[in-house]
């Protein structure tokens, strides 16, 4: 019992002297800040909603060809109501293509990879995953 209490002391102060401290904190609701941050830059719009995204675009997916790139990504037009707005059913995967993975990237509405299917485990999300090539093909390990 002894040498767990002092195993327990050791890993608290561990935390502590790594800068993981409970009382270091930045939020307002008592989140700890990160002892490791790098500030980041706002690029601007990387894709301007549309129709099937209008309520969100997020999750990206992006392959390297060889020559030009590939987007997959989450879009849905619904979304809860403010101020969370948060993205709701059904979820759609989505592609664009830019030459620079910095943009711009042109949408492809034409382009559907995979839809929600009534009565399948699919119903309601058709969301983007991991992307590998196989031969000729590409295979995408969706959720």
């Amino acid at each position: 019992m002894k040498h767990l209490n002092i195993a327990m002391i050791l890993a608290i102060l561990s935390f502590t002297c790594a800068g993981f401290s409970p009382a270091q904190t930045i939020y307002r609701d008592g989140r700890p800040s990160a002892t490791l941050r790098m500030e980041a830059k706002d690029q601007g719009v990387v894709l301007k909603h549309g129709e099937s995204d209008s309520a969100a675009a997020c999750s990206p997916w992006v392959h390297f060809d060889g020559k030009e790139w590939h987007m997959f990504y989450l879009g849905t037009p619904n979304a809860s109501g403010a101020p969370d707005l948060v993205p709701s059913f059904p979820y759609l995967t989505l592609k664009a293509r830019s030459k620079s993975l910095a943009g711009p990237w042109i949408k492809q509405p034409d382009v559907i990879p995979f839809r929600t299917k009534p009565k399948t485990y699919y119903a309601d999300t058709a969301s983007p995953g991991h992307i590998v090539q196989q031969g000729d093909e590409y295979l995408m390990f969706r959720t």
